[in-house]
């Protein structure tokens, strides 16, 4: 499994709890779609799994390991090795070209880095060939300000793709999209993953994008000691 979530509980101080969740995994190669209402612990979740908060009880384990294990230094590295973040507003730095803010986790992790000169011979050559499928090979220099919505998020998945990631984690990324571009872009996305074998787990609060996985839950199923 690339991720196994057991006996989950989390909340915040003085709050009731948010996150109840007795099992769920995602396969290796697996695409997951998972829905809920906006403020019903999506990125909460997101969070526990990308291991930037703790829960309070339970395991998280990502590639057999046990982030609960791992001191806030070993987290945030395991994190840049084997996880690509897909986040709701891009989070894009608009003074930096596109081929540069693809490249960003390299410079993060010598595994990504390694495996991107590996396959490519240079981390330009590979920001190249991932840009050109995602149809962006003509802006590579062009400062990320400069680009559409949807080139953005294109931008956006480049950065969480490259160097092969294991597991691709999407917050809400198509909010911003119509309906057409959406599923153009989940199509991309999906094709992506599949040629870099990476998992993805795509949460979003829009129904009509959930034919496009191989499984679909809400969080609501989850939670309460749900199994999955």
């Amino acid at each position: 499994m690339i991720l196994t979530l057991k006996d989950i509980c989390f909340g915040w101080p003085g709050q009731p709890v948010l996150i109840d969740i007795k099992h769920f995994a995602i396969s290796r190669g697996e695409k997951v779609f998972l829905h809920g209402p906006s403020g019903s612990g999506k990125s909460t979740l997101l969070n526990l799994i990308s291991g930037i908060q703790q829960p309070q009880t339970g395991s998280v384990r990502v590639l057999d390991t046990s982030t609960g294990t791992l001191n806030s230094r070993q987290r945030d590295s395991f994190r840049a090795d084997h996880l690509g973040l897909i986040f709701q507003q891009f989070n894009l730095l608009p003074y930096l070209s596109v081929q540069e803010n693809v490249l960003l986790p390299c410079g993060f992790s010598a595994l990504r880095k390694k495996r991107v000169i590996d396959t490519y011979g240079s981390e330009a050559a590979g920001a190249a060939a991932l840009l050109e499928r995602l149809g962006l090979g003509d802006l590579m220099d062009r400062e990320v300000a400069q680009l559409s919505i949807g080139q953005q998020q294109r931008v956006a998945a480049a950065r969480a793709l490259i160097g092969e990631p294991e597991l691709i984690i999407a917050d809400e990324p198509t909010s911003a999209l119509d309906g057409d571009s959406r599923a153009r872009f989940i199509e991309l996305l999906a094709e992506q993953c599949e040629a870099s074998h990476s998992s993805l787990l795509f949460v979003s609060h829009d129904l009509s994008l959930a034919g496009q996985f191989d499984r679909s839950m809400s969080l609501a199923q989850l939670n309460n000691g749900g199994v999955y």
